[in-house]
């Protein structure tokens, strides 16, 4: 007599004859399965995935099964929608992103609390062109961001660095030559446009580094006279000829353009020592080249801090990056774990577009980090 095959059993095999990718969330949007097409779409076994919570981020705080885990998180407003259309994704060959679209079912209690999500990938589509960010639905800018991770988060983290306006395409592209030149770098900007996490992304390099990299030491310019240059200087210089890494520590001088006169001239000589190698990365609010020409700082030394300067926009000046730079930082909240938001209201998007932010992307990060805090505790 033959044997009965029990139920879970018949459809996890009917399930794994299925062709196209099907996977299964829980109502805390954690993964309890997938078919054999899902493991081969997202290279990895379905059981490296059980338990993970699917948080809906591309923001690059997450790493291993947990991004693989945030890249096929559909939309949170999907739990809630019965039959729902979509777009997931997971890398593919080369760390590129595999974009698919997708049917959801969303399966609900008698009193309509969230059960679970069944999702259905579909066959791979052409990518529609870019279109303007401002108009972009939640979605759209949720794959934007996946799209950049893609392409730019194996080389360093994302933050302040998201955008796709013509300054920050070149910001970018500043920064890939910087962190391979190893040469002195200014970054220059407004305050909160980022200055100290592109000068920390240039000197650690790809996800932050690691032991073979030596420590970026920061300076406070405006803290420092004569004695304490050539001191903490002294320290430094000791420290790295005793350094065995890769990449040899570096000094981060945050808001050069205020080093006093007599900590400029111990600096000039210390750059003059013949034999001396001195890793600089300075910050700046002011061209150093500018004051040199107004007599408010050595010439020599405004040029030797500086053989290549990455200037940061202002973001009043970024058109279009709002939109995905706010989407990033809602993204970012995201990986909190905590109630997962898909994305802001046009209403709520059309203030944010309104006002100047002298503050530039420090600014919004904190606003829209205080907002979301409080959203969420009065849910």
């Amino acid at each position: 007599m033959p044997r009965k095959i029990s139920i879970l059993k018949g459809l996890s095999k009917l399930l794994d004859a299925a062709p196209l990718p099907v996977y299964v969330l829980d109502g805390e949007q954690r993964f309890v399965y997938g078919n054999a097409a899902f493991s081969v779409w997202v290279g990895r076994s379905a059981e490296e995935l059980a338990g993970l919570k699917c948080l809906y981020s591309a923001s690059g705080e997450l790493t291993g099964a947990a991004e693989l885990a945030a890249a096929i998180a559909p939309p949170p407003e999907v739990y809630s929608q019965g039959l729902a259309t979509g777009t997931v994704a997971a890398p593919g060959e080369g760390g590129t992103l595999n974009s698919r679209p997708a049917r959801f079912v969303a399966l609900a209690d008698a009193e309509g609390e969230p059960l679970g999500l069944i999702v259905c990938v579909g066959s791979p589509v052409e990518s529609e062109p870019q279109q303007d960010l401002t108009e972009a639905s939640p979605a759209d800018l949720h794959q934007q961001l996946q799209e950049l991770r893609s392409e730019l988060g194996r080389r360093y983290h994302l933050g302040q660095l998201i955008g796709q306006s013509p300054p920050m395409r070149r910001v970018r592209e500043q920064v890939r030559l910087a962190s391979q030149a190893g040469s002195r770098v200014l970054v220059l900007g407004p305050e909160g446009s980022g200055r100290e996490l592109v000068a920390r992304i240039i000197h650690y390099g790809p996800r932050g580094g690691g032991p073979a990299v030596g420590p970026l030491v920061p300076m406070d310019a405006a803290l420092m006279d004569a004695e304490l240059m050539q001191s903490t200087l002294t320290t430094f210089l000791k420290r790295q000829s005793e350094w065995r890494g890769e990449r040899p520590p570096a000094i981060l001088l945050k808001d050069a353009d205020r080093l006093p006169a007599d900590a400029q001239q111990e600096l000039a000589g210390f750059l003059r020592l013949p034999g001396v190698e001195l890793p600089l990365i300075s910050t700046a609010n002011r061209s150093l080249a500018r004051l040199a020409k107004r007599g408010k700082f050595r010439i020599d030394l405004a040029y030797s801090l500086s053989p290549l300067t990455i200037q940061l926009p202002p973001l009043s000046e970024r058109d279009g990056d709002l939109p995905l730079l706010a989407q990033f930082f809602l993204e970012e909240f995201n990986t909190g774990g905590g109630k997962q938001l898909s994305g802001f209201a046009p209403e709520a998007l059309d203030m944010l577009l309104a006002y100047s932010w002298p503050g530039n992307v420090d600014e919004l990060a904190e606003l829209l980090d205080d907002r979301m805090d409080a959203a969420t505790d009065d849910q």
